[in-house]
């Protein structure tokens, strides 16, 4: 009987621990932003973003530094003018900024969408990339770096998803 019972507690261990070991090698996880950072598509992208950022933050400057310009010309004339004049200028100025203000959020609504749509398109190219490494190497589950509290370092596949994406995708249209 006593036999029996450690032969079926010696069972029970080895499944256990043939088990877990089996479902460890199974899930994995990858490090989003740093394929975004390191990849040579998310590299281009970055570069592209910074560049229209710089070339909009640029034409805003100009803008804001005419809008100022003509402030104070119209503060310079504000004892030469005649009132109502003086006010037709300031209704303009005011009429000017409220235009260059609504401008501002509409170009920077398009820059932002134009942005994520560009971010979804590389993250579909990533989803293909990972479902194809996901049958090769018989992984059931994938996880976020960020949504890891603590994990062995061999699970991370982002250095091996950087080079599969390097080698697949070289640039997206921005």
């Amino acid at each position: 009987m006593i036999k029996f019972l450690i032969m079926k507690f010696i069972i029970f261990l080895y499944l256990i621990i043939f088990t877990t070991n089996i479902y460890a090698n199974e899930i994995v996880f990858i490090d989003l932003n740093k394929i975004m950072n390191e990849s040579i598509v998310g590299k281009y992208i970055n570069n592209q973003i910074d560049i229209e950022k710089n070339k909009i933050l640029e034409d805003f400057k100009k803008t804001e530094e005419k809008l100022k310009e003509n402030e104070n010309q119209i503060l310079s004339q504000k004892n030469l003018l005649k009132s109502d004049e003086f006010d037709k200028k300031v209704i303009k100025l005011k009429n000017d900024v409220a235009n260059y203000n609504n401008q501002r959020k509409i170009i920077l609504a398009k820059f932002k969408e134009k942005q994520n749509k560009v971010s979804q398109e590389v993250i579909v190219k990533i989803n293909i990339i990972l479902s194809e490494y996901m049958k090769d190497k018989s992984i059931s589950l994938i996880i976020r770096k960020k949504d890891i509290i603590v994990a062995k370092k061999n699970l991370d596949i982002t250095n091996e998803i950087i080079d599969l994406l390097n080698n697949k995708v070289k640039e997206i249209k921005f």
